[in-house]
């Protein structure tokens, strides 16, 4: 007897594990040159802190290196602040780094801070890499062996 696949995304996804072994992205990361976006990438679908490490310690300049760093987990105050300055000399034209920075100004009580990075971020463009992070995950399970449909 043929068992029919449920039509549902979320039924026929639910119950998988989307996490990726060493193993799976290590192909993927020989074939990418261990590049930021694929380090990261790669970081993202395995949970693997050591490969954001990899990643800081090699691209400490990209935005998108410094983007993972500042919600890295126990990433203390003054690291996540570190990286924000990191992402605005980054990617100065972009309003996200006063966005956040504004946010952890206001969560610190430094009102004042958050009101002139809202006027920094003004006129800017605001583009938080999510295109470009689908783009590079979903590359990293098409390697590991994904169908595009999963």
């Amino acid at each position: 007897m043929h068992t029919l696949q449920s039509t549902n995304p979320y039924n026929r996804l639910k119950d998988k594990d989307f996490k990726l072994t060493a193993d799976q992205v290590e192909s993927f990361l020989r074939t990418s040159g261990r590049s930021a976006a694929s380090l990261l990438a790669a970081y993202r679908t395995t949970s693997d802190p050591a490969l954001l490490s990899e990643a800081i310690r090699n691209f400490p300049d990209n935005p998108q290196v410094a983007f993972e760093a500042v919600f890295q987990k126990n990433v203390s105050p003054d690291e996540q602040g570190h990286w924000l300055d990191v992402l605005k000399k980054s990617d100065p034209d972009n309003a996200l780094a006063n966005y956040l920075s504004a946010l952890n100004d206001f969560k610190t009580g430094q009102t004042d801070q958050a009101v002139k990075e809202f006027t920094s971020a003004s006129g800017k463009q605001f583009e938080d890499y999510t295109s470009q992070r689908y783009q590079d995950d979903m590359e990293a399970y098409l390697a590991a062996g994904y169908s595009f449909a999963d």
